[in-house]
């Protein structure tokens, strides 16, 4: 009777052990998927960014803004402006550099995604970091769907940069430049 006990304890702990891996198993795949998903969604958005820069297409960029970024932004038009000012060369290519922390709400059955990504683009004459605070779904806040923020800097100034995007980005277009207290 002992043998029988010890025999079905054993069956029982192998059991849940299973379960515990198909769980694990299962919610990691999830992650995965999600983070593939989001790298998606974000190379899918700059492929739209990229050819309205080269082309210096201002109406065509703001269309892909938030109705709330263009009310919050300071002055979509001259920063779009100052932008293609700043870019040096021509683009000659990009790649997708990381994906910061993003972030899904759920609201009444309705989803809401952030996607902070950031890009390495090269142009003939410099290389550029693009950072991209985008509001790619939005169902619980419609006018929210959008960019929220499109930053640029020179890729020397993003590995030294050491404030967060949240205190130095704002709604629209931002140029960011990086003093070093060293004179040029």
């Amino acid at each position: 009777m002992k043998g029988n006990v010890m025999k079905s304890m054993k069956k029982i702990v192998l059991a849940v052990f299973m379960l515990f891996c198909l769980s694990t198993t299962l919610l990691l795949s999830s992650c995965v998927e999600n983070i593939n998903n989001e790298r998606e969604r974000a190379i899918a958005r700059m492929e739209q960014i990229m050819p309205m820069v080269r082309d210096k297409d201002k109406e065509a960029l703001k269309l892909l803004f938030s109705e709330q970024a263009l009310n919050n932004a300071d002055n979509i038009d001259a920063d779009i402006d100052a932008m293609f000012e700043f870019l040096q060369g021509d683009i000659v290519a990009w790649t997708f550099d990381d994906i910061g922390a993003s972030s899904q709400a759920y609201k009444h059955g309705k989803q809401s995604l952030r996607i902070n990504s950031a890009y390495k683009v090269a142009t003939n004459d410099e290389t550029y970091c693009f950072f991209v605070v985008d509001d790619n779904l939005d169902k619980i806040s419609p006018w929210n769907e959008g960019l929220y923020m499109l930053e640029v800097m020179t890729w020397a100034d993003s590995e030294i940069i050491d404030v967060a995007w949240q205190d130095r980005g704002h709604a629209g277009v931002a140029i960011t430049v990086v003093n070093t207290g060293e004179e040029e």
